[in-house]
C-alpha cells in the first residue's frame, strides 16, 4: 500500500517545528560562540596580550631551572616572561646564555640606567630558578618608544624639525670623565657644536616629534 502524501496541516505544523528547531540550534551556536569569544577575551587581557611589551636581554652562566615561558619578577610581582634563550657561539669565553625576555606595561618603566639589574634567582628547593630585575635608583629610561637613529653630527640640522630630535645617548668630554650633555636633551645649536667640539663625528638620536613613538 502507498504512502500518502502529508496532509496540508501536516506540512505546516512540520514546517514550524523546523523553523523552531532552526533558530534553536543557531541561538545555541550564536551563545556558544560568544562564550567561546569572551574566555579568549578574558584570557588575553589576564596575560597582558593587550599590553605594550618592552624587550630585553642578559646573559647568565647556565640555563639550567629556566624555560622559555617562564615568569619575570619585579618587587614580588610577575611582570614578563623569558621569550628566547640560547647558547652564545663556542668562540665566546665571556658569556654562555643569551636570555631574552619582554616586560608588560607599564613595568617596564621602573627599568633606568642606574641601578636596575637582571639576575637568576634560586625560587625553591628543588632546584627552580626565576629572572628577576631590579627598580632602577636614577639616570634614563632603559627603553623609549621614540624612533632611534645615527647620524653624522653634521647633518643633524637637516633632519625634519630637528629642534625636537632628543640626544640618545650622554655625551661627555674629550676627558670621557666630565658630561656636558644629558641623554633625551633636545637637540640645539649650541648642543650640537659642544658635541663636536669634544671630537664626536655621530649622534645618536631620537625622533621625539609628537605621533612618532612606535607601538609595542
Amino acid at each position: 500500500m502507498a504512502l500518502q502524501d502529508l496532509t496540508p496541516q501536516s506540512r505546516t505544523r512540520l514546517s514550524r517545528m523546523e523553523r523552531a528547531v532552526g533558530w534553536f540550534v543557531l541561538l545555541a551556536t550564536a551563545l556558544l560562540v560568544f562564550g567561546f569569544c569572551y574566555y579568549l577575551y578574558n584570557t588575553a587581557e589576564s596575560r597582558g596580550w593587550f599590553k605594550t611589551k618592552a624587550p630585553f636581554f642578559t646573559f647568565t652562566d647556565r640555563a639550567t631551572g629556566l624555560k622559555i615561558g617562564d615568569p619575570v619578577r619585579l618587587m614580588g610581582l610577575d611582570v614578563g616572561q623569558i621569550t628566547a634563550m640560547e647558547p652564545q657561539p663556542p668562540e665566546d669565553f665571556q658569556y654562555n646564555i643569551y636570555v631574552e625576555f619582554v616586560l608588560k606595561s607599564p613595568y617596564y618603566g621602573y627599568l633606568w640606567t642606574e641601578g636596575s639589574k637582571a639576575k637568576v634567582a634560586t625560587a625553591d628547593l628543588l632546584g627552580k630558578r626565576v629572572l628577576e630585575v631590579t627598580k632602577g635608583t636614577g639616570g634614563h629610561p632603559a627603553y623609549v618608544f621614540d624612533p632611534f637613529r645615527i647620524v653624522p653630527i653634521d647633518q643633524a640640522q637637516l633632519l625634519t624639525d630637528w629642534q625636537q630630535w632628543q640626544f640618545g645617548e650622554d655625551i661627555y668630554d674629550a676627558t670621557g670623565t666630565n658630561l656636558i650633555i644629558k641623554a633625551l636633551s633636545n637637540l640645539s645649536a649650541t648642543s650640537l657644536q659642544q658635541a663636536s667640539s669634544n671630537g664626536r663625528k655621530q649622534l645618536r638620536v631620537l625622533d621625539a616629534r609628537k605621533g612618532q613613538q612606535k607601538s609595542g
